[in-house]
Parts: C-alpha cells; structure tokens; sequence
C-alpha cells in the first residue's frame, strides 16, 4: 500500500536525521563557547543566531559559555550572554560564573555578575565567591565582595575567608592590604577551623611575610590552641626550624602565655630549644623556673636530642640557654652561686646572643 510504504521508509530515515541535528547542535553550542572564552564578538553573535545554546554545559569542562567568558574576562560577551544565561549555575568544582571570575581576578565581570547571582552559593569545598576571590589574592575582587558575602562563612574545613589570606601570604604590599581588609569587615576574629587553627595561628605556622603578618598580632587571641594542643607562638617556631630568622616569633612573645603546654607536654620554650632558636631560647630562660630548663634540657636529653644535638654538644647547649656547667671540685662554689642566680630567674649573660633587631 502506498500510505504504507512511505510510513515505514520514512522511521529508518528519520534516525540518522535526529543523529545529524544533534551533532549540529553540539558543534553549534560548542562554537558559542568558544567564541565567549575567546573575544570572537562576530563568531559569538553568528553562533547565537544560527542556534547555539548559550546555556549548554561543555562536556569535558562542564563550563557554559558565561562561565567561560568570566574566567577569560571577556565583558563584551558576558554582557551579551548575561541575560540569555543561568547565572547561577554551577559546573566543574561547583563553581557559578561569578566564582569563575573571582578564581581568575576578572574585577570588571564580577560586577556585571553580583547583580544576578546568589552571593550564598557554596562551592564543592563549602566556598562562596568570598573565599574564592581571597584565594586568588586580588583587593579590587575582595572589595567587591565583603560587604555583601558573609565574611564570618566557613568553608567544609572550616576556613573562612580571613583564614585563607592568613595562609596564602605573599611578599608584597597586596597581601597586608588583603589582611587588614578582612580583619575589618570578619566579625569573629578568634573563630576557628576544624582543625582549631585560627588565622593568626595559620599565618605564623606558614611563615607568613612579615608586613601581612603583623596586622593580626593583638587582634586575634595568640593563646588558642589547635588539635595538637600548639599556640601560634609555638607554631612559628616550629614553622622556622631550619630557618635562622625568628623575628615573627619575637612579635608573638608579648601576646602569648610561654607556659601553656602542647599535647606532649612540651612549652614554646620546649619547641624553641629544640628547633635552634637560641636567641628565643635563652631570653625565656631567663624568665622560666630553673627545674623548667632542666627538664627542657632533660628532656633533649632522653630523646637523643634530635635537632640541637646535631649542632651543639651538651656543654654548649648548657651554655647557650644558660645552665649552670658539669660540676667540677674546683669550682663546685661558683656553680652553685650561678645555680641560684638561674632560680632567682637571672641567667648569666655571658655567651647569650642578643635578640634580633626588628
């Protein structure tokens, strides 16, 4: 029958058809996202009319084509694409446009981006685009932010945005403003992270630059411990152990209590000893109970003193921080007098190096 005959060439034709528009469509889509991630304003604008789907997510990246017109910066195709896009869509790590922006420091695309997005979409990592512009480092990005992200926010570790500049310092000018900027608008200065590290905490143990790193001295508590039990004095000196540069620890002396112990046991004046911070080492001896120093020097002792044993032999040790010599019959009288003198909490000066000059 003819009706018959058409109908049933016409299923087998169909197929291939339906295969043909698909491949079309991806080429097409593929076409509005590239020509977004790379300025081509005509090839844009020709793959939109000729049916490419700005919404559509790369398979490979899971980036559309407003995602990747954010991170490459191109604002001419982001305004284009702005109002024909899901903006708050979220693709690879679960990021949305605006986070995109943020990662690659593109100030001027997360501007047209605030408007129409949801400022409390998290990342995969607990993120918002707070925390994702801080890690990126940029002032003009975090500015933009900070006053209408939740600064206090923390991520699935439980860092919030402050945390992250703490322990991404870098040795310039950008990062100390980054800092003071956080710390003006974090309301929680001593919040801590799962693993009880505060921001202080974090840029000591990271060694930060010193000019970013001073912003948080007196701001934050320098006595909140972590999960083992360490302050950030204690941190910063175990952070510079091969390093002969103490000076942050220095900046947290004033702030911290040396008496607090870790999980082990051990004080700052533990942790300095036996990373080589003579300096450090010998002006708390002056100010730590005698049978704190013996026990400290005892200690070392027992554990085959892993570090300063390596350096100094025991005689020496006792010297730098300060402990009276092995006794001898000729000079048991002076030793005791020097014993006294270390209980009165005034160690002998001789041989003790002078503190750095910061």
């Amino acid at each position: 029958m003819p009706t018959s005959d058409k109908n049933e060439s016409a299923l087998p034709a169909n197929k291939p058809a339906r295969e043909r528009d698909a491949k079309a469509q991806a080429y097409l889509d593929e076409a509005v996202r590239q020509a977004a991630g790379h300025s081509w304003a005509e090839s844009l604008e020709e793959a939109l009319k000729n049916g490419g789907d700005p919404k559509a997510a790369s398979p490979k990246s899971n980036k559309t084509a407003l995602m990747m017109a954010a991170e490459t910066g191109n604002s001419r195709a982001l305004k284009t694409l702005l109002p024909l896009s899901e903006t708050n869509f979220q693709g690879a790590h679960g990021f949305n446009a605006l986070m995109q922006a943020a990662s690659a420091g593109r100030a001027q695309c997360m501007k047209a981006l605030i408007p129409a997005t949801d400022l409390t979409a998290v990342s995969e990592l607990g993120r918002t685009a707070l925390h994702v512009a801080t890690e990126w480092g940029s002032v003009e990005c975090v500015s933009l932010l900070s006053s209408l992200c939740d600064p206090d926010a923390q991520d699935h570790e439980g860092d919030n945005a402050l945390m992250i500049a703490a322990n991404s310092m870098a040795g310039d000018e950008e990062s100390e403003r980054l800092v003071r900027l956080l710390l003006s608008a974090t309301k929680n200065l001593n919040a801590v992270n799962k693993r009880g590290e505060t921001a202080l905490f974090q840029a000591s143990s990271v060694h930060s630059e010193m000019d970013a790193f001073l912003p948080l001295i007196g701001k934050i508590d320098a006595n909140i411990k972590d999960e083992n039990g360490k302050t950030a004095l204690i941190a910063s000196l175990d952070r510079s152990a091969q390093d002969t540069e103490s000076a942050h620890a220095w900046k947290l002396l004033p702030v911290s209590d040396w008496n607090l112990a870790d999980n082990d046991g051990l004080t700052a004046f533990d942790h300095a000893a036996s990373n080589g911070h003579w300096d450090i080492a010998d002006f708390m001896a002056e100010k730590t109970p005698r049978e704190k120093v013996d026990a400290a020097f005892q200690w070392s002792g027992k554990h085959k003193m892993p570090r300063w044993a390596a350096w100094l032999e025991a005689e020496e040790m006792a010297a730098a921080i300060g402990l009276p010599k092995s006794k001898g019959a000729d000079d048991e009288e002076s030793d005791n007098a020097r014993s006294r003198s270390i209980d009165k909490g005034d160690a002998p000066s001789a041989g003790r190096r002078a503190p750095r000059a910061l």
